[in-house]
């Protein structure tokens, strides 16, 4: 899976801003978008071993390794990232009667109902290829409704199998700020001459305008070594529907793994992106300018295994305590993945009382005024909390 910035100008490109970033930027090879430019921003690739039972129905994922160019932590959260890109882009099966794309259920070019919504063409027949396969082309009857057009390759042999399919959306559709999207799916005949999905591809751009920089995706799936009629034990179906099977730490023998056993070998600009990630992450600019835009964002400045803030409260004031500062932070996974820790100190200047806050695994302390202010007759009625509270 990759993602990154498309649909980029010249002129965007070229700004003085990026002058020392130009090595991220690369031309976009696409019909659509010539002479522009592509600023990829993230790759993952995933393996894994895959069980599937039919009766009773159940699909059992082990992960054997899991790689991706990834920011540093502090700044970006990494796995929510992949999460959110995962959930996005959906495996595509045209065997379901409903396909189900950012969150929209289009009908298959092969469902039982698809001649009522679809209009089919012979546009050509292939014999290069065992079988020969006929090219059947189809288009929506109304182009308003959410579905496909494209090309299926279909085997002349007297089975009709799907051998391929090459779909996008139709383009008078509004698809959630979509540009563009393309399916890929190739399918390969196995020993007993069934056909199995080979290989996936989804690609999808989205944008607000046609012609504004968008967010260009990618996922493809291979699948390799089909074993069938295999009886797995119970036990290889029980827990969870995805397991991680390795170990996360060892990232030599992660590499390692993706390196020999990797079964479509990644292109040049894909290679690029695990250097380019870690390059940009070495420019002193780069890593001031995330220093402050977590700080802005998230309220904490980073320091080393803590974090200082958050900053909106540094400084405040109300009736009762006047002009107060206050000073504090928490602890991070840098620290402890199985500690938490957060405290802070304040001053008041009119009430020249201290309030503090400490709480831990076992520990919370508090020394707490709060003020709750409200007009009766004039007068302004204060409430106090008991100032020591230990739990």
């Amino acid at each position: 899976m990759s993602l990154g910035l498309s649909n980029l100008s010249e002129k965007f490109v070229n700004k003085k801003i990026f002058k020392n970033y130009q090595f991220l930027f690369e031309t976009d090879d696409s019909a659509k978008t010539a002479n522009k430019y592509v600023l990829p921003a993230f790759i993952e690739e995933k393996m894994s071993k895959v069980y599937y039972r039919k009766d009773p129905s159940k699909t059992k994922q082990y992960i054997l390794g899991d790689q991706r160019a990834q920011f540093d932590p502090k700044f970006i959260d990494n796995d929510g990232l992949a999460a959110y890109f995962n959930k996005l882009y959906e495996q595509v099966d045209i065997y379901d009667n409903n396909i189900s794309l950012v969150t929209n259920q289009f009908l298959s070019p092969i469902a039982n109902s698809a001649p009522t919504f679809y209009k089919f063409f012979i546009t050509d027949t292939i014999k290069t290829s065992q079988p020969w396969l006929v090219e059947l082309s189809f288009v929506p009857r109304n182009k308003a409704d959410m579905l496909f057009k494209g090309q299926l390759y279909v085997t002349l042999d007297g089975n009709y199998a799907v051998q391929g399919a090459n779909m996008t959306v139709a383009d008078d559709i509004n698809l959630n700020f979509v540009r563009d999207l393309q399916i890929q799916l190739k399918f390969e005949k196995d020993s007993k001459s069934r056909f199995y999905l080979k290989t996936s591809t989804l690609g999808i751009d989205f944008s607000l305008t046609e012609k504004g920089m968008g967010i260009r995706g990618s996922r493809t799936v291979n699948y390799n070594n089909y074993k069938v009629g295999i009886q797995q034990a119970d036990s290889i179906y029980d827990g969870p529907s995805t397991v991680i099977a390795y170990n996360i730490e060892n990232k030599k023998a992660i590499k390692s793994l993706f390196e020999t056993q990797r079964p479509l070998a990644l292109a040049q600009n894909e290679l690029n992106i695990y250097h380019n990630i870690d390059t940009l992450q070495k420019i002193p600019s780069f890593r001031t300018f995330m220093d402050i835009a977590a700080l802005v964002l998230s309220g904490y400045k980073q320091a080393g295994p803590v974090e200082i803030g958050p900053v909106n409260t540094f400084y405040s004031f109300n009736p009762v305590e006047g002009f107060r500062l206050r000073i504090g932070g928490r602890t991070t996974e840098a620290l402890s993945k199985r500690f938490y820790a957060e405290t802070y100190a304040a001053y008041g200047f009119k009430d020249q009382k201290w309030k503090y806050f400490l709480v831990g695994p076992m520990l919370s302390i508090t020394n707490q005024y709060i003020p709750s202010l409200c007009t009766t007759s004039g007068r302004l009625i204060k409430r106090y909390q008991d100032p020591w509270t230990k739990a």
